[in-house]
C-alpha cells in the first residue's frame, strides 16, 4: 500500500503514516518529523480517491503527529536574536586588549558554530568538523554519524547563507591574527599558525575555540547546547527536528529532505544512478527552500572582527 501512495504523488512520510507501511521512508524520519492533521487528511483524501473509496471521514481538530520537541519559528528567531546580542555585547572596541580579543573570539565562534550546525542540520557531536579548505564550496564532505551502505563522509549541499558564514569566519581569523600580532603575540605560536592557515584556506579546522592556555581547541555542538539559554528549551538535535517539518511546509518532498539530513533507506541511495533526480537539481531545490525559510526567520550570516557584513557573496 505504501508503494501505491508514493505512485499517487503522496509524500513518502505522509504516505507511511496513512498506510502504516513504514518501509517507504527512513526510520529516523519518525523520530524527527511532524505532520499536521490537515496534511494527513489531505493525503488520505488523495489515496482514497485513487482507490475509489470516496472521501475520508470528517477531520477532527487536534495536535500534530510526530516530534514533540520541534521548535516553532518564533523560538528559532529569538534564538538567533540572542546570538546577535551576545556578539554585540562582546565587541572588543577600538582600544582592544588581548583578553578582550580572545573573549570576543570565543563568543563569535560559538555564534558561527551555532549557525553552521543549524544550517547543516547537524547531530549533537563532540566535534564540529568543518575545514577552512571548504570555504565557498557548494558541496562539502561532512560526517556526524556513520550512515549508509558505505559509512563515511556524506556529501551535503551548502546554502548561500552558510557559504557566507564560513567565509566571514575565515575573514575573522585573518583580522584576529593581525590584531594579535599588533599586541606582540609571536607569529610562531600555535594559535597564530592556526589562524594563518585558516585565513588562507588550508585544510585545517575552520571554527575553533581558544582555551585558557591560548591554544586552539575543537568546538562541539554539545557544548553549544549548554551555552544557549535554557529557556529556549532546545533539544540537542533540534535543527534536525525543525528542518524535517519546515522544509516540507515549503513543498520539499521527504526524499530530498532525507538527502539533506543524511537519512538513508536501503535500495534508495540518493546519489546512485537510479535516483529520479540529479544532484544539481536536488541541491538547487533544497537550497532554495532553506533560504526562503531563513528569510522568514530573519536569520543571516554574522561577521566577526572583519569589516565584511553578511551580505551576498560576489
Amino acid at each position: 500500500m505504501g508503494a501505491l501512495a508514493v505512485t499517487c504523488g503522496i509524500d513518502r512520510y505522509l504516505g507511511a503514516l496513512v498506510t502504516h507501511d513504514f518501509r517507504i521512508t527512513p526510520t529516523g524520519k519518525f523520530y524527527y518529523a511532524r505532520a499536521s492533521r490537515e496534511e494527513i487528511w489531505d493525503a488520505s483524501a488523495l489515496l482514497f480517491g485513487e482507490l475509489g473509496w470516496g472521501a475520508p471521514t470528517a477531520m477532527l481538530s487536534g495536535l500534530a503527529v510526530g516530534s514533540a520537541v520541534t521548535p516553532i519559528h518564533e523560538t528559532v528567531t529569538r534564538w538567533f536574536r540572542w546570538l546577535e546580542e551576545s556578539l554585540d555585547a562582546a565587541n572588543p572596541g577600538r582600544n582592544y586588549s588581548l583578553s578582550g580579543l580572545l573573549e570576543h573570539h570565543r563568543v563569535y565562534v560559538r555564534c558561527a558554530a551555532s549557525i553552521a550546525s543549524f544550517l547543516l542540520a547537524a547531530r549533537a557531536t563532540k566535534r564540529l568538523r568543518l575545514s577552512a579548505a571548504d570555504v565557498l564550496d557548494e558541496t562539502i564532505a561532512y560526517q556526524d554519524k556513520r550512515v549508509g551502505e558505505f559509512p563515511g563522509n556524506s556529501a551535503i549541499t551548502v546554502c548561500e547563507t552558510l557559504q557566507q558564514q564560513l567565509h566571514l569566519v575565515q575573514c575573522h581569523c585573518a583580522a584576529l591574527l593581525r590584531r594579535l600580532l599588533r599586541l606582540g603575540v609571536q607569529r610562531t605560536t600555535l594559535l597564530c599558525k592556526c589562524l594563518a592557515a585558516a585565513s588562507i584556506g588550508k585544510d585545517v579546522p575552520l571554527i575553533v575555540d581558544i582555551n585558557r592556555l591560548h591554544r586552539p581547541q575543537d568546538i562541539s555542538t554539545n557544548e553549544l547546547h549548554s551555552w544557549w539559554p535554557a529557556d529556549f528549551a532546545l533539544e540537542p538535535n533540534w535543527p534536525r527536528h525543525f528542518w524535517q517539518s519546515a522544509l516540507r511546509e515549503h513543498g520539499l518532498p521527504s526524499s530530498l529532505i532525507d538527502r539533506w539530513v543524511r537519512h538513508t533507506l536501503a535500495g534508495c541511495d540518493p546519489y546512485a544512478n537510479t535516483s529520479n533526480t540529479t544532484v544539481v537539481a536536488a541541491n538547487a531545490r533544497i537550497n532554495a527552500a532553506v533560504e526562503v525559510t531563513l528569510r522568514e526567520l530573519g536569520i543571516h550570516a554574522l561577521a566577526g572582527l572583519s569589516q565584511k557584513s553578511g551580505g551576498r557573496l560576489s
